[in-house]
């Protein structure tokens, strides 16, 4: 499912998929009539409960991608340690930084969760990413 058009219920979702109380999410996207029973009855619309479900699964789907990657940045340091230059000590030094914040997501996922989610832009479906990013077919003559 894309974004909502509704830039206000796109925020609420996101919102409450971060675990935000329906009030807070309401408060926090804009909406001036934030009473519960209001922010419930926002959450309960079809394309805002579709959309929080989505959310929800993106974020689980991402949080567990994170473990090969560190494998691979632990695996590339190792060999840069063993290559003994002051550029691949640097080079290890860095992979090993990213390591360790990608450990630390890891281990908070409700709060990376909330970072990623905060951020109005950051999130993107795998059919929004592949119509922006995807190999364009070349025409042929």
């Amino acid at each position: 499912m894309p974004r909502l058009s509704n830039k206000r219920r796109e925020r609420f979702a996101r919102l409450i998929a971060m675990d935000a109380s329906p009030v807070e999410a309401a408060k926090k996207a804009g909406y001036v009539d934030v009473h519960g029973h209001r922010a419930k009855a926002r959450m309960r619309m079809p394309e805002v409960a579709e959309r929080i479900a989505e959310l929800k699964r993106n974020a689980g789907r991402r949080i567990q991608r994170l473990d090969p990657v560190i494998h691979v940045l632990m695996r590339a340091a190792e060999a840069a340690i063993a290559l003994r230059s002051a550029a691949a000590l640097t080079s290890a030094r860095g992979l090993l930084i990213e390591a360790a914040r990608l450990k630390q997501i890891l281990a908070a996922t409700p709060a990376a969760a909330r970072r990623v989610a905060d951020d109005d832009d950051a999130e993107m479906t795998e059919a929004e990413w592949l119509a922006a990013f995807a190999p364009k077919p070349v025409d042929q003559p």
